[in-house]
């Protein structure tokens, strides 16, 4: 962990890990939350941000233990594997589910493979170089994205429908859950894009943590932003039937739904693309560092053979209900168990740990009164 040269600023450990957790799922959110909360989301989005923040400080905590102790930094390794596996999953259903909207929206009668290679090309390059030159695009493409929908929301907000959503009547505690489960994926990359990064980070110890929490804080404006977007121009009901909402949430704007051909569009699409393709790369990057911590740059084997693993998502998901069945109904299932067992098995580890520390202080600061 401890071993590669370290070279990332807190600004680029923070765009890196805005673009690690959330990079690559903006075109489907909040569909997976709606689809089970309802109108309740705004609850189980609440919930997940809370989750993630402490996800994190609870990872740091772990990562500066582990300087330490051998044992801790095994099992944070451990469990960083184990996360990245799963994370792999969701990323091929992603890809496929990027594919299809471009083939149906943008791309008619392309064939998928023919859009996946250019894809899987830019990935391969963007997990292939240094990680503080992968540090220093996500720190270019990602507030340019940020500042993309932040003005295309302002933008939105003027047709908006349907204001009653964003506040429900009444709060429902099993329709939250059920949304909180679905979003179980989205946890699996905080782990061990923390342990990977923070580590690598040349700054004070307080510095990463305020630097993480800076990159939570960017995220929850992203996934609230986007979803009171969506509901206000789209509804629960109609959101829970499409399998990109924000997609068509931008169709709105313009009476003749010709936003994706203005020039704004066009912008909203090349961003939107690098965005997450560069999220793909950067999970790609994580899975490299973690095998091979030493080396500054990934072999090419590696990068390819990864690549290769990618490319299955045409075969594996061919329609674009399967990838969502495969997210939700699959792997969201065995996130939830892995990350509550993950995590309460970390924080009871740290907490004995903690108190064997205290224990052995109390008892130096004992024996020279005793002698």
């Amino acid at each position: 962990m401890e071993t590669a040269a370290k070279g990332l600023s807190p600004l680029e450990y923070t765009t890196m890990l805005v673009t690690a957790i959330v990079g690559n799922i903006m075109f489907v959110w909040p569909h997976h939350v709606v689809s089970a909360a309802g109108e309740n989301a705004l609850g189980s989005i609440v919930v997940l941000i809370a989750a993630l923040m402490l996800s994190g400080l609870l990872h740091h905590h772990a990562v500066w233990r582990a300087t330490r102790h051998r044992l801790t930094r095994c099992l944070l390794t451990s469990a960083a594997g184990l996360s990245l596996t799963l994370v792999v999953g969701v990323d091929l259903a992603l890809l496929a589910l990027l594919l299809q909207l471009m083939g149906t929206l943008f791309y008619a009668d392309t064939p998928r493979w023919a859009l996946l290679l250019p894809l899987l090309g830019i990935m391969i390059w963007g997990a292939g170089i240094r990680l503080d030159a992968l540090g220093r695009l996500t720190q270019l493409w990602v507030p340019l994205g940020g500042t993309m929908l932040a003005f295309v929301s302002a933008v939105a907000l003027i047709h908006a429908t349907h204001l009653r959503p964003l506040w429900p009547q009444n709060w429902y505690l099993t329709p939250m859950g059920h949304g909180i489960a679905n979003m179980a994926h989205l946890m699996l990359p905080v782990g061990p894009a923390v342990v990977v990064l923070a580590p690598r980070v040349n700054a004070a110890r307080h510095i990463v943590r305020r630097a993480f929490l800076v990159a939570a804080g960017t995220i929850s404006v992203m996934l609230l932003t986007i979803y009171a977007l969506v509901m206000m121009m789209l509804g629960p009901n109609a959101i829970v039937q499409l399998h990109w909402p924000l997609v068509y949430s931008l169709e709105t704007i313009t009476l003749d739904s010709t936003f994706f051909i203005s020039r704004m569009g066009l912008a909203v699409i090349f961003l939107w693309t690098a965005v997450v393709v560069l999220s793909f790369a950067t999970h790609l990057r994580l899975i490299m560092q973690w095998l091979l911590p030493r080396r500054a740059t990934p072999p090419i084997w590696g990068i390819g053979g990864l690549g290769l693993l990618y490319s299955l998502a045409v075969v594996a998901f061919p329609t674009p209900s399967s990838a969502t069945r495969w997210i939700l109904h699959t792997l969201d299932p065995i996130a939830l168990g892995y990350l509550i067992l993950q995590h309460g098995l970390l924080a009871v580890w740290l907490g004995i740990d903690s108190l064997a520390q205290r224990r052995r202080q109390r008892t130096r600061t004992i024996a020279p009164i005793q002698e």
